[in-house]
This record gives C-alpha cells, structure tokens and sequence, in this order.
C-alpha cells in the first residue's frame, strides 16, 4: 500500500493520469456528439424506407440482411386497371380495411374484387397517398396462401447513414434478378446536413484514438523504465522479482483504472444535468 502511495504521489505518474484522462475525456465527448447527430437525423428519418419489387417471396432473405429493422411485404394486384397494394395489420378485423386518402370520403364501405372473388369492407381509417391498402391478417393470410403475382416490400432501417451500403448488400447478397430498381423513400428532410459532420466526427476520433494509443504506448515504456530502476532497490530490501514484478503489473493497472475512471464520471455527470 504504501508503494502504491508513493506511486501515485509522483510527479510524473500524475501527468500520465493528467493526459490519458483527458485524451479519453475528448473521445467521449466525440463519441457523444456523433451519436447526438446519429440519433437526430435517424429520429427525423423514421418512417423512411426502401420499397423492393420481387416476383417471388424473399421476406427471410432480405430480414438476413445487416441494418434491417423491420420489413413488410404487400401483395401486388392489378384492380380495374389500377395497381394497388394490400399490406396485413394486426388491428384489423376480417371485414375491415385501411384505404389510402384518395377514397372518396363519403363512402362508409368499399367492395375489391380480388382474384376473382368479391370483398365487401368497411373503411377503418384512410391514411397515406400511395396505393397501400391494409386488411387484416387472417385475410392477408388467405390471399397469400393463393398468390401467384408480385410482391412489393417496404423495408425499415436500423440506420439511415447505411442506406446505400444496405441496398449494395440486398443486391449482392440476395440471389435474384430484380426486375425494378430499389426505390428509398424520405418521408421527411433534413434542414442540416448530417453527413458531412459525421464525417468529421470519424476523423477527429481517429486522430485522438491514434493520438491516444501512441501517447499510452510510450508511457508506459517510460513508466516501465522509471520502474525498473526503483525495482532495484526494492531487491535489495528483500522483496522476490516475482513480487516486484507483480507490483509493477499493479501500478500500470491502476494508472490505466484512474484514467478510464475521470472520463466516466464526467460522462455520467452528463447524462444526470443535461441529458
């Protein structure tokens, strides 16, 4: 114990703390603002999407894909010449249906020949501008037991920033021919440009992690060194190489703990005023 005081009383193991603390204190913060500007622009982004056109049913394969969160697959149909969408939801009763805005708003229930087979439905809710209808599942069901035409998926992401990395990846991942172009849709606009500052946020962090790394490297040899030479004495009143070894290891564990300890207590201050 009192070796460790007297290691810590040092001028010089105080500067090692002094600057690993505070190399780790800005990475923090760093860390903190990329993941600000992260969670803004991801937040303003939800309900963004990709919409895939396939003539065959790939739900399992695109949810393999990294950065998928959620994905919905619509069954195409070709209604009085017009194409629409029919997605399942879960809150819907058999006789219910979801039809977008455009429905005449007079009209209380609606009839879709289907497949040949006539649905009568009362209009639970009207909401959007795409042709996307939604019925319940246990017709979904049904329809889909029976379906020969194509799908349309509507893709959700985990994050944004990895739109055109995730696209990149369906497309070479995913072992079909696709006969559309992958469409992504913004349902809102970011005012500031988030990617440039990301970008710059990768940098600094780079250059104060290499900073950092190089910084812990060579003092530590500097502090083995200033060690070495104290082990000495510490031979010569009776203490084994292997003790003097381990108090060595202790040291260096301890200076690293301390260091590691300042950055998160000053995080955690964060988080308790201001987040």
């Amino acid at each position: 114990m009192i070796i460790l005081r007297s290691f810590f009383r040092k001028r010089t193991t105080r500067i090692y703390v002094l600057i690993f603390s505070l190399l780790l204190t800005v990475i923090t913060a760093i860390l903190l603002g990329k993941n600000y500007f992260l969670e803004y622009a991801n937040n303003v982004y939800c309900g963004s999407h990709i919409t895939l056109y396939a003539s065959e049913d790939i739900t399992d394969a695109i949810l393999k894909q990294s950065n998928i969160s959620d994905v919905k697959k619509g069954l195409v149909y070709n209604i009085d010449n017009d194409t629409i969408i029919i997605f399942d939801d879960k809150s819907l009763e058999v006789n219910e249906i979801i039809t977008p805005k455009y429905i005449d708003d007079t009209l209380s229930d609606i009839s879709l020949d289907i497949s040949g087979k006539s649905y009568d439905f009362h209009i639970a809710d009207k909401k959007g501008t795409n042709n996307y209808f939604f019925i319940s599942d246990s017709l979904y069901l049904e329809l889909a037991n029976s379906y020969n035409s194509d799908y349309q998926y509507i893709i959700y992401l985990e994050d944004w920033f990895k739109v055109d990395k995730t696209i990149d990846n369906i497309r070479k991942n995913i072992s079909y021919n696709f006969d559309k172009d992958i469409i992504t849709f913004e349902t809102k606009t970011i005012n500031l440009d988030v990617k440039p500052i990301i970008i710059i946020f990768n940098i600094v962090t780079i250059i104060f992690i290499s900073a950092f790394l190089i910084t812990f490297v060579l003092s530590i040899e500097n502090l083995l060194l200033d060690e070495k030479k104290i082990s000495y004495l510490y031979c010569c009143l009776g203490y084994s190489k292997k003790l003097v070894e381990i108090i060595t290891i202790i040291k260096v564990l301890f200076l690293i703990v301390l260091a590691i300890i300042i950055p998160l207590l000053i995080s955690s201050l964060y988080f308790l005023l201001i987040v």
